[in-house]
């Protein structure tokens, strides 16, 4: 299993696709704060707060966002290789099993969208803190954010795996992956939207709808943009609840420990065409 988890990584390495779509990101990362720059000089004082290094790598674990797409995209080709060309069968001739196939491609991919998100937001980092600053008040709550952010877009890496794995198709799983990354967030988002601003209306002041908390795509949306109205009305110092937090530990793990269990048990009952 390491000698396959070995050969995996190195094919990714060395994959020049692999290595496109990182410079991409590196180079999206760097435009990203001259654009903070542009709206800081341009937009005035509203973007003190939404427009930082910290604001900017927030917004990386939103599931519109471009780091994350690329990111998807990269899992899907960088899969769809091992499907078109018959390497997996190869594998299998070598003696693995397609459960352990399924594994490996699963932590390769996961590995691979860590280390191009830390790529960004590193870069983002470096160039941004001198730039549009990085605001250092709360910073537990950006560490919470980070923590939950890259649980979350581990969820939704394996829902890409298995999505492809299960399809063998490279296509669906990119245009699959895309359509629920896209809208499902919008959708749960605007409806966070809706209860808000109602309650807003009627005076209510504790807006949070436990019920939507466990909506997976709720969370997407919710990490990286939850403090977004809060800053708009002068709080930008506001923070996940400890609800919020649990629910979506829990939602997540549930999610990771149940979907990668059944791809690794549905795989191995799959052909290979």
């Amino acid at each position: 299993m390491g000698r396959l988890l070995r050969l995996d990584l190195r094919r990714a390495i060395k994959d020049k696709s692999v290595i496109v779509i990182f410079a991409i990101t590196a180079a999206f990362a760097i435009a990203q704060v001259l654009l903070g720059i542009l709206m800081k000089i341009t937009a005035g004082p509203v973007t003190l707060y939404l427009v930082t290094a910290r604001s900017i790598i927030q917004a990386s674990f939103s599931f519109s966002s471009m780091p994350f797409l690329l990111i998807v995209i990269l899992i899907a080709v960088f899969v769809g290789k091992d499907l078109n060309f018959g390497t997996i069968r190869n594998k299998i001739i070598a003696g693995y099993s397609k459960k352990q196939i399924y594994f490996a491609h699963l932590l390769i991919s996961l590995i691979m969208a860590t280390a191009a998100m830390l790529l960004y937001q590193a870069i983002v980092y470096v160039t941004g803190i001198g730039l549009i600053t990085f605001p250092t008040t709360n910073l537990n709550d950006f560490f919470i954010r980070l923590g939950l952010g890259y649980l979350v877009v581990w969820t939704a890496i394996s829902i890409t795996v298995f999505i492809e794995m299960m399809s063998k198709s490279m296509v669906t799983a990119i245009i699959v992956s895309v359509i629920l990354f896209l809208f499902l967030p919008l959708i749960s988002g605007g409806l966070s939207i809706y209860f808000t601003a109602d309650a807003f209306v009627r005076g209510v002041t504790d807006v949070r709808s436990p019920i939507l908390e466990y909506f997976y795509f709720y969370q997407a949306y919710a990490i990286p943009n939850g403090n977004v109205v809060a800053v708009i009305l002068g709080e930008p110092d506001s923070q996940l609840s400890a609800a919020f937090i649990w629910k979506t530990l829990g939602v997540n793990l549930v999610m990771l420990g149940g979907l990668n269990y059944l791809g690794m048990y549905l795989f191995p009952k799959t052909d290979l065409k």
